[in-house]
């Protein structure tokens, strides 16, 4: 059995007594792509939130293990964090007047290299707030190429892409986790993110309604039980991503 890159333990997060995540567990082996699907307010974006370390335990109430390759990125230090994980959100801000290059770099090395596999090295001397959301996120996406974690948490991160852009960044993934790296990315598009994803996490009111290998977990019965009063058809071919579409 290949060993869990990413192990999640009994994650909970509680905001003013509320919870918002409930006793969250699973795992993922490295070299797999994760989606994460839910309706709006099933706890999405703060799992990726709470995974990453990006969400302030001084406000939140957070409990449980994330784990990557062993260490509990929940309590480790920041540096150590950014060479376990990396998060992206929708939107790359900048308060400063910094180039699409110079960000790069502060990622780290093998700049041309990250910007030219995320279609970004026209834009290099271009300031990114001059940018669009688009470019924006492909800057984004060339910056954590060249941080070089073992996991990336993409939050709606390509959600601004063309289609062209789109093609591009799901070849640039699917690179990464065959290189041994694990992905764990929201989309709001089901079909974009179930072209990329080896693994679908159904997420509902804070908690797990189903894990497990995307060939296996999108059925109809999760699909209307996660979005209750849809009547849905699910077609699996061969290998391709599973094809949802929903009937009148």
């Amino acid at each position: 059995m290949t060993p869990a890159r990413i192990a999640v333990s009994n994650l909970t997060c509680r905001f003013k007594g509320i919870f918002l995540l409930n006793d969250i567990s699973f795992s993922l082996a490295e070299g797999r792509i994760l989606s994460l699907i839910g309706p709006n307010g099933s706890g999405k974006s703060t799992l990726l939130k709470v995974m990453a370390g990006v969400v302030p335990d001084q406000t939140f109430q957070i409990s449980g293990r994330v784990d990557v390759d062993g260490v509990d990125v929940l309590h480790a230090k920041q540096a150590l964090r950014a060479k376990q994980a990396v998060y992206l959100g929708p939107d790359l801000h900048t308060e400063f007047p910094l180039t699409a290059q110079e960000i790069v770099e502060m990622g780290g090395a093998r700049v041309q290299e990250a910007m030219k596999s995320c279609e970004c090295w026209d834009l290099r001397a271009r300031l990114v707030r001059s940018l669009s959301s688009g470019e924006r996120q492909r800057v984004a996406l060339a910056r954590a190429w060249a941080q070089n974690p073992k996991v990336l948490f993409l939050d709606e991160a390509l959600s601004q892409l063309d289609l062209n852009h789109q093609r591009i960044a799901g070849a640039v993934l699917k690179a990464w986790a065959e290189s041994g790296k694990s992905i764990i990315l929201v989309s709001h598009d089901l079909s974009l993110s179930l072209a990329w994803a080896t693994d679908v996490l159904f997420l509902n009111r804070g908690r797990v309604l189903a894990a497990g290998a995307t060939q296996e977990v999108v059925t109809e019965g999760h699909l209307e039980l996660l979005y209750p009063g849809s009547r849905v058809r699910v077609d699996h071919e061969g290998a391709c991503p599973p094809r949802i579409t929903f009937q009148k």
